[in-house]
């Protein structure tokens, strides 16, 4: 349970990320909230809780200060991360300020077992944001069970295709294509069509072997 409840505020953004399973967590910068959309899509992330714990940071004449961090990350192999969400500039401007903080979480979280990670827009804001972002508004798109079994039916994990090799062969008409796109773009963000994600996608993306809906069952 969140330790210190984010609030609304008109100066910046904040707001809450619903995720598939029901749950939503709520964020306070759009880096927070470009941070939850990678967590979301990746089939290894358990849970995500926002402002976890307070972690005490020792001050002068015995006094101790708090430090909320911006989340607590499991992981389905079991790994825990404690995490702060952080601009680059931010961290290069203020180091010497958050020191205390940084060293005090990393303690923290190694006594219980967990890892101390500081995430920022360069770990962030790749390739792999802007299309997780371009497939999320197929994620709940009402697709014909039928156009997504013929699309599959024209990916092998014996040959090397394109998403747009699929299409074609699977509604050799092109004026079908814009009406089908939507069940293409619904199976890669589902994880039944594997493709490399740290790329730019488009229907030039290679479709990899070994794919089976991970992220549909998240």
């Amino acid at each position: 349970m969140p330790v210190r409840k984010i609030p609304m505020n008109y100066r910046h953004v904040t707001g809450r990320y619903a995720f598939p399973n029901g749950k939503s967590v709520a964020f306070e910068a759009p880096l927070e909230r470009d941070f939850l959309y990678l967590m979301d899509f990746d089939p290894d992330v358990a849970e995500v809780e926002e402002q976890p714990v307070k972690v005490p940071v020792p001050g002068g004449r015995g006094r101790a200060s708090y430090y909320v961090p911006d989340y607590l990350v499991k992981w389905r192999g079991g790994q825990t991360w404690l995490v702060e969400v952080k601009l680059s500039s931010d961290l290069k401007a203020n180091r010497s300020k958050y020191k205390a903080k940084f060293k005090a979480a990393k303690t923290y979280a190694a006594d219980r077992g967990w890892e101390f990670k500081i995430i920022t827009d360069q770990d962030i804001r790749t390739p792999k944001l802007k299309n997780i972002r371009f497939l999320l508004s197929y994620r709940r798109r009402n697709i014909d069970p039928g156009v997504s079994a013929r699309l599959l039916g024209h990916a092998s994990d014996d040959i090397t295709i394109s998403l747009g090799q699929i299409l074609e062969r699977a509604f050799p008409d092109p004026s079908d294509h814009p009406a089908v796109l939507p069940a293409l773009w619904n199976l890669v963000v589902s994880g039944h069509l594997n493709v490399d994600m740290e790329t730019q996608l488009d229907l030039n993306s290679m479709v990899m072997p070994e794919s089976g809906g991970a992220h549909e069952n998240r």
